[in-house]
């Protein structure tokens, strides 16, 4: 059977406690009591209201179930009290709850104010309050815990929640409800509390309803002594609105995470060896350590190129991977433009070289002061550059030059006098892993089709942009623009 817990005035009961660390229950009266209106315990704030209503103590209880709740249902009412004299009217929420002993049923009861006078009541509606009052009956739910962590109390809400009857949730942990989501240092407050004997708030649940839908609940509880000199927990839970969305998000950001965390591990232990493989290969071709059959020399070449082209492809994945979650750093400084213009020509300089293409004019006259992440301008360079030298045929040209720009911001055009892009291809050109038909003399599988569109978003990340002219037969024009520097 229930036993009565103190509620002497002055006495902190549980749901003092617990209204203090859930603030839906501030300023509210609550009381616990059996299914025919005996109290059990109470707040501070229900002892003073029975005191104000000149009523003995669990009198208010027993007269609130007896008029509202002889059936042992879940209640939302009205009613008035008459304090000093004066009609005072409330609205109470009646939660009935399941316990361990089969045959007995108790009620938690939440009452609130509405107006301070039948004369102010006319004037302040309800219908706001109480609607939201109706939507909480159906959605929160009302749970307890012994000293081991298992479920002795829940209310019929959770019950119909999750669609199982009391008897195969209560004696089962907590976790048998839904799966506790640690919170934004790691921790799992109802862990965190339970290993301390503390009260805690703000725990996300995850549950799951009979109809398959998921649901994010915050959580709140307070410790409370038990029987076997150990401590339990009382709470109440609340949904989250828009929980569908937000648990979506969640999916989405630990998705993410995840992705980003496998390519960063396999960027890491992909690198080394493909180093590895490609310094040996450097050697073979270049006959470090003895002549080699002119077939081997060639195979070694390949298998150089193979593995520069694979790492490229790696790093081309992790900054996809760091644009789409949208943790990529950008370190913005003041620079020259020509100055990293010529850095860039000088990395595709033996490329140019090993097909005889004139990158003479890839070179600014005069010095152009951009702002931005200066490593990704270089990046952002090389690629243009790199694009330019693989698709213009032998003995062509590739050149750099200062570009019109709208005011508080450079540009710069890198060009080349290849075959160009036809008007209905150059949008496809800045989509991840788009890679346009080649001439014969593009050897195949060069590139990852990823190179144009990583450069786009990391120009636009630093304020600027990219964009291209064309026409089929006349070369390709693509236009980088920065903010200029302070």
């Amino acid at each position: 059977m229930f036993e009565p817990r103190d509620i002497r005035p002055g006495h902190a009961s549980a749901f003092d406690v617990l209204a203090a660390a859930d603030p839906a229950l501030a300023g509210a009266v609550v009381f616990e009591c059996s299914s025919t209106g005996a109290l059990f315990e109470a707040n501070a704030a229900y002892t003073e209201l029975e005191r104000a209503a000149m009523l003995t103590p669990g009198e208010l209880a027993s007269r609130l179930v007896a008029a509202l709740a002889p059936a042992g249902e879940s209640v939302s009412a009205s009613f008035t009290l008459e304090l000093l004299s004066e009609p005072r009217h409330f609205h109470i929420r009646f939660v009935p709850v399941s316990t361990q002993a089969r045959n007995e049923l108790k009620f938690v009861g939440i009452m609130r104010e509405s107006s301070t006078t039948v004369g102010e009541r006319e004037r302040e509606t309800l219908a706001g309050w109480q609607g939201d009052e109706l939507v909480r009956v159906n959605s929160d739910w009302y749970w307890e815990t012994d000293s081991r962590g298992s479920l002795t109390s829940i209310s019929r809400a959770l019950e119909l929640l999750v669609g199982q009857p009391a008897g195969a949730l209560l004696g089962r942990p907590l976790t048998a409800i839904g799966t506790l989501l640690r919170g934004e240092n790691g921790e799992v407050p109802y862990e965190t509390a339970q290993a301390r004997g503390s009260s805690f708030r703000d725990q996300l649940m995850s549950v799951t309803t009979q109809g398959g839908a998921t649901r994010l609940y915050r959580l709140a509880g307070v410790a409370v002594p038990t029987k076997d000199g150990g401590c339990g927990y009382r709470g109440v839970a609340a949904v989250v609105p828009d929980s569908a969305r937000l648990i979506e998000r969640m999916r989405t950001e630990l998705g993410r995470t995840a992705k980003a965390n496998f390519l960063s591990s396999m960027s890491h232990e992909l690198r080394t060896p493909l180093n590895a493989i490609i310094g040996f290969a450097e050697a073979m071709n270049h006959e470090v350590h003895g002549p080699l059959k002119a077939q081997y020399v060639e195979y070694a070449g390949d298998i150089a190129n193979a593995g520069r082209h694979l790492l490229g492809l790696i790093q081309d994945l992790l900054d996809i991977s760091s644009l789409d979650s949208g943790e990529i750093d950008l370190d913005t400084e003041d620079f020259d433009l020509a100055a990293l213009i010529e850095q860039a020509r000088a990395m595709v300089q033996m490329k140019a070289s090993a097909r005889n293409i004139d990158i003479k004019a890839v070179a600014l006259d005069a010095p152009l002061r951009a702002r931005g992440d200066r490593r990704r301008t270089l990046q952002i360079l090389v690629n243009l550059l790199t694009n330019a030298v693989k698709f213009t045929p032998e003995g062509g040209f590739v050149g750099a030059e200062p570009a019109t720009s709208l005011p508080g911001y450079v540009a710069v055009t890198v060009w080349d006098s290849g075959p160009g892009i036809a008007p209905e291809d150059q949008a496809r050109v800045f989509e991840k892993f788009e890679q346009l038909p080649t001439p014969p003399y593009v050897a195949s599988g060069e590139g990852t089709g990823l190179g144009l569109h990583i450069s786009r978003r990391l120009a636009e990340l630093m304020n600027g942009g990219l964009t291209l002219e064309s026409h089929k037969g006349m070369g390709a024009r693509f236009t980088l623009t920065l903010p200029v520097s302070d």
